[in-house]
């Protein structure tokens, strides 16, 4: 078939035609294609830059968490390694922790049970006075009681002793019942903050416990005690104690094992808690035989208050922060709230460091000058006296007796572990 020029012409504008709209197409789609493409790949870009961020984001938060879990017990084994030694190998802080025991001494300071009660012994006969009035007429009598010890419900009634100051003479004497205070002045019976004399012409009258009056002595030397001096051997003084009791642990954080009752022994102490007074063989031990010494050297006739040592199984003790391995022991001041015995309190504390089984005493820093002058009275020398008081050289001074806070009513005696003690914490001797 014949084509004309006319019709390859217009067949050749139609191919062109067609061309430019494949070309249009094409760049119209390929525009639209690299957009879309563009923004596909932007969103998924801008996901992965998202979760990069918290991925590195929770990898510091664990990794601030855990250095802080780190230092935190970092600094507890810091603190125990401080608490635990020092030069010497023993702590010079206290390892009460900054414990206040201020409630301990009022518990300290309470009468006994039955302390306020009146005795059937000491009823007036005969017409004689009622309790609480002093000697009076004109032999008035310049006596004043200091401390009763009433053994009248124990096997040995007649092991109740009563210390008397006599003014005229500035001495305090122990004295049983039957005793002659002076010629024509026997000592009739011995109760609770009381005694009943009988004057030359068996006529009664009874004096009453000082309490918190004021004692003011003579001009002169410290009182001197003329008590009896025990002869016997200090073992006869000593109640049993049984074996095996050991404390496991530091005193801040430990147990007891088989632990040992302090046992009754009225001619030694008062036992304020025998439900919280449970300890190990060795401190028992240690206690009673340092008790019954300075019973012994002294003749010190006033009561020895024994309070908290640890519960039956220790481990934690309210209010205590230690009491916790059967080796603290509280011990009241002897004497009264507000007129302490110093001497018999330096008395206490001779013969508890002579005993070598003592780690740590804790006495309030402002009583350490009273029991440092009670000490040089009896002839310490400063040099001993350095290496036993914190005073006069601060309470931050190594010493056995250190100072910590509400210890101003009691002392607070840390013993030593014992020798069988191979799960005790601390200083062994």
């Amino acid at each position: 078939m014949l084509v004309s020029d006319g019709e390859r012409a217009d067949a050749r504008d139609a191919r062109d035609k067609k061309s430019a709209s494949g070309k249009t197409s094409g760049k119209t789609s390929g525009k639209a294609s690299g957009k879309t493409s563009g923004k596909t790949s932007g969103k998924k870009s801008s996901s992965w830059r998202s979760l990069a961020r918290w991925f590195v984001m929770g990898s510091c938060s664990a990794f601030l968490a855990s250095a802080a879990v780190t230092y935190a017990f970092a600094e507890l084994y810091l603190r125990a390694s401080e608490a635990a030694a020092s030069d010497d190998g023993v702590a010079v802080l206290a390892e009460e922790d900054g414990e206040d025991e201020s409630s301990i001494d009022a518990a300290l300071a309470e009468p006994l049970a039955g302390e306020d009660d009146a005795v059937a012994s000491l009823a007036p006969r005969d017409g004689a006075a009622s309790f609480g009035e002093v000697l009076d007429g004109t032999d008035s009598l310049p006596l004043q009681v200091l401390a009763t010890l009433d053994a009248s419900g124990s096997e040995d009634p007649e092991a109740s002793t009563a210390s008397i100051l006599d003014r005229e003479h500035n001495t305090v004497d122990g004295y049983r019942v039957g005793d002659e205070l002076r010629p024509g002045l026997t000592l009739e019976a011995i109760g609770r903050q009381r005694v009943i004399l009988r004057l030359e012409d068996g006529s009664l009258r009874s004096l009453q416990l000082a309490g918190a009056a004021p004692l003011v002595l003579a001009e002169g030397p410290t009182p001197g005690i003329r008590a009896r001096i025990y002869s016997g051997p200090l073992e006869a003084l000593l109640a049993p104690v049984s074996a095996g009791g050991v404390g496991v642990g530091g005193p801040n954080g430990g147990r007891l094992v088989n632990a040992v009752q302090l046992p009754e022994n009225p001619q030694l102490y008062t036992r304020k808690h025998p439900a919280n007074a449970w300890g190990s063989t060795h401190t028992i031990t240690a206690l009673q035989r340092s008790v019954a010494r300075f019973r012994k050297q002294s003749g010190y006739q006033g009561a020895v208050v024994i309070g908290d040592i640890s519960k039956r199984h220790g481990g934690r003790f309210y209010p205590h922060k230690s009491h916790q391995s059967g080796r603290d022991v509280d011990i009241a001041l002897p004497g009264s709230p507000g007129a302490r015995d110093w001497d018999a309190t330096w008395g206490l504390v001779r013969a508890l460091i002579d005993s070598d089984r003592v780690e740590r005493i804790f006495l309030d820093y402002g009583r350490q000058s009273e029991l440092y002058e009670a000490a040089r009275r009896v002839g310490e020398s400063t040099e001993s006296l350095a290496r036993e008081l914190q005073f006069p050289e601060g309470r931050y001074a190594p010493a056995i007796v250190q100072h910590q806070s509400g210890h101003e009513e009691h002392i607070h005696v840390r013993f030593k572990c014992g020798p069988d003690e191979r799960g005790c914490t601390g200083v062994h001797g």
